[in-house]
């Protein structure tokens, strides 16, 4: 009795499911029936591992020597993806402990899971938002499938994004200004050179026009030195 207290301790944290050493259920503690889904324990008494794998897991080739290896008494320590009963996606971090009877055969093999699906979910998020950052996007944000214990991350994320994004419309705004400073001093700089060119055009004709002032003014004295001497 003391014993089984002990063992009965030592799993409680966990989502524990025991299997023959082929891979049929035997037994399913109340977490791992809340994390897979399972109202009771005798829907999946008899059924095999793979019943909790998508169909391409189970067909994979991974998967085919899995059972082989853990009847070997290999310990397989992984996280994994998951089918629940009602088709949802679920992420374990499982040991899968072989277990030997007196003559040394695996007699079962008893599976330790921890349920990490926020987790992984926050990863893939976060590394899908800094990847469209990374493109330019200042709008990515992080929605409410960051959940859980990863909230904070959610919460984090989002208000250092909001920062950049005020930053970013005031540099744009900054920048809109100066172009149009250039553009209104280069409007104001052919205003300038137009009206320079204009000037310069009146000088040129008053300066042509004085040069026949001057011109006829001397050909006036000249003839009339000439009617002083005669």
């Amino acid at each position: 009795a003391g014993a089984l207290a002990v063992v009965q301790a030592l799993d409680a944290p966990f989502a524990v499911i025991e299997f023959t050493e082929t891979g049929e259920i035997l037994d399913a503690n109340q977490n791992f029936r809340d994390a897979m889904g399972i109202g009771s324990v005798a829907e999946i008494i008899g059924q095999h591992h793979r019943m909790f794998l998508f169909p391409e897991d189970a067909e994979s080739r991974e998967y085919s020597g899995f059972w082989a290896n853990l009847a070997a008494g290999d310990f397989v320590s992984t996280e994994v993806r998951r089918c629940r009963l009602d088709g949802r996606e679920i992420w374990l971090s499982a040991n899968y402990v072989p277990i030997k009877s007196e003559d040394g055969s695996i007699k079962r093999v008893r599976k330790y899971a921890l349920d990490v699906t926020d987790r992984h979910d926050a990863v893939d998020l976060l590394l899908d938002a800094l990847r469209r950052l990374a493109d330019g996007d200042i709008l990515v944000r992080l929605d409410d499938r960051v959940r859980g214990d990863f909230s904070y991350i959610r919460h984090e994320f989002n208000a250092l994004m909001e920062g950049i994004e005020r930053r970013m419309r005031r540099m744009m705004a900054c920048t809109a200004n100066l172009t149009d400073v250039f553009e209104a001093t280069s409007k104001n700089s052919r205003v300038l050179q137009e009206k320079a060119g204009n000037q310069s055009e009146e000088i040129q004709k008053t300066l042509v026009a004085v040069g026949e002032i001057s011109a006829r003014t001397r050909e006036n004295s000249k003839i009339a030195g000439l009617a002083g001497t005669l």
